[in-house]
């Protein structure tokens, strides 16, 4: 008897475990013919009609012609050293505001000197001597620049933007003598 009943519940749990499978997978089946999973509907694309995104801005890299040369003293512990540095600018502007990114840097230039002056006579003469030093300077003249020849100008919508940005500066001369 004993064994009897060891079989009969053998053959329960195994039909227990292969209906306990088979449920999760029919149900399963079943939602997905009822949900439409794998169904294929043809139906006519639907036109989108109101309001469009305006177009992005042309955005581009303007080379500014005129170049910038200083003659300066650069700060010294002890002694006297004289730093000629020479420099051309890129600048980033939309398209439509390429004419009045160029008459604000013409009104601007000899501000921009002003500062420029300002700037490079803070650096120590052992600071431009490295590739770190050069790159701080390039970083700071940016800023500066940017600062002074696109001014943040309040917009319609109560936000401030530049008209411009200066993108990088390109050196055409950069000399230290002892």
């Amino acid at each position: 008897m004993a064994d009897d009943k060891a079989k009969e519940g053998a053959a329960e749990d195994a039909g227990k475990k292969s209906g306990g499978i088979m449920k999760p997978l029919i149900m399963v089946a079943i939602g997905a013919a009822l949900g439409g999973g794998g169904v294929v509907m043809m139906t006519k694309p639907v036109e989108k009609h109101g309001e469009h995104e305006a177009p992005q801005p042309v955005m581009k890299v303007y080379h500014h012609p005129d170049e910038m040369k200083y003659v300066f003293n650069p700060v010294m512990e002890r002694g006297s050293t004289t730093a000629r540095i020479g420099f051309k600018f890129d600048y980033l502007v939309e398209e439509q505001n390429l004419d009045r990114a160029f008459q604000s840097v013409k009104v601007r230039w000899d501000l921009a000197k002003d500062r420029c002056i300002d700037v490079l006579t803070q650096f120590k003469s052992k600071e431009l001597k490295t590739a770190e030093g050069k790159k701080l300077l390039r970083r700071r003249l940016v800023d500066e620049l940017t600062m002074v020849f696109f001014p943040e100008e309040l917009q319609s919508d109560g936000s401030k933007a530049r008209v411009a940005v200066i993108e990088n500066i390109l050196w055409t001369e950069f000399f230290l003598q002892n």
